[in-house]
């Protein structure tokens, strides 16, 4: 092809207006967009508040954790190798975890992700545990 017809040039000037167009009304509904976003509460006052019960949690966890073991270190060398301490160890054991915080710096509104926390059941003491 040596040069376009009047037919190319004739799409060619379609699509450019198409574009121009479009490109105008997504411009709009871009501006539209960021200044409804500006309008919106801002989610960092929960996430910092569900932080706050995430960080007294986990040290109430570790404080339970604590005294666990020491009840446990508390008890004859042989209580604690016998069937009785295996179990409570394996329940000590089964509170060593921790909820992780949540972010409280969105990249943007739109890819912020739902809190998602996964709290360990607290098995139920061993039977008979003296």
């Amino acid at each position: 092809m040596k040069r376009l017809t009047k037919k190319y040039l004739a799409a060619y000037e379609s699509h450019k207006e198409t574009l121009e167009e479009l490109q105008g009304a997504a411009c709009e509904a871009i501006e539209e967009y960021n200044c409804a976003i500006e309008d919106l509460p801002s989610p960092a006052p929960a996430l910092e508040e569900l932080n706050e019960a995430i960080g007294e949690f986990n040290s109430w966890v570790t404080e339970v954790q604590e005294q666990m073991q020491g009840y446990f270190d508390d008890r004859t060398e042989g209580w604690q190798e016998g069937e009785k301490g295996e179990q409570y160890q394996v329940w000590i054991d089964s509170l060593d975890y921790e909820v992780d915080e949540i972010t409280t710096e969105p990249d943007a509104p739109t890819e912020m992700d739902e809190p998602e926390i996964e709290i360990t059941e607290i098995a139920e003491s061993p039977e008979e545990v003296e």
